[in-house]
C-alpha cells in the first residue's frame, strides 16, 4: 500500500509524475525487541527490525537448535533470541488453561 502525492512534477509526456511513498502502519512494541506491525507478517509478533516471527524462533529452539545457531540462521542477535523466549514465556504465563471434566 502506498500514498500517491500529486502533483510532484511533469514527465516528458506532459502528464503529472506520480511518486509512491510507502504508507507505514503503526508499530506496536510488545516487549523489548519484540514488535507487531500490520504490514509485516500479518501483524504477528516479530523481532524488531526484521521479519523473523517469534514463533519461528521458539520453534527452532524446541527443535533442538541452541541460541547461537538460531541467531546465526536468521540473522538476528543472541539478545533477540532471548527476547523472543522471554516474550513467549510472558504470553504463556498470562494464558489461562484449565482442565475440564
Amino acid at each position: 500500500m502506498c500514498v500517491v502525492l500529486l502533483p510532484v512534477g511533469k514527465t516528458a509526456g506532459g502528464l503529472p509524475h506520480r511518486q509512491c511513498y510507502p504508507l507505514r502502519m503503526a508499530v506496536t512494541v510488545l516487549a523489548p525487541r519484540i514488535v507487531a506491525d500490520s504490514s509485516v507478517r500479518s501483524g504477528n509478533p516479530v523481532i524488531e527490525g526484521s521479519r523473523v516471527p517469534v514463533e519461528v524462533v521458539v520453534g527452532q529452539m524446541a527443535a533442538g537448535l541452541n541460541v547461537d545457531q538460531v541467531a546465526t540462521e536468521y540473522g538476528i542477535t543472541r539478545e533477540d533470541v532471548l527476547a523472543a523466549l522471554g516474550y513467549a514465556a510472558h504470553v504463556l504465563s498470562t494464558e489461562q488453561v484449565r482442565a475440564v471434566g
